[in-house]
């Protein structure tokens, strides 16, 4: 089966959608390249054409990727307490 024919806004909100699409701890600076071959492997037909791809999409999600300790920031909200 081919896959359709993307264009260049719908593959970058595509790739966009899955980066953020994962669980925050997940979404650091060194998940970039594991995610970038997953791209690779997996979908293939959301990797950029042309030899700076993986460069492209790394520019694309840099702005979703959370630095630092950014990534625990859900673990910190207050617990909601459940009445009885």
């Amino acid at each position: 089966m081919k896959p359709r024919p993307t264009i260049d806004v719908d593959r970058d909100a595509q790739i966009v959608a899955l980066w953020k699409g994962r669980p925050s701890e997940r979404r650091r600076p060194a998940d970039v390249d594991p995610f970038c071959q997953w791209l690779v492997d997996c979908v293939p037909w959301l990797v950029p054409p042309g030899v700076d791809s993986l460069e492209q999409i790394r520019v694309l999600i840099h702005a979703h990727t959370l630095q630092g300790d950014e990534w625990s920031d859900d673990r910190r909200r207050p617990r909601v307490q459940k009445h009885r």
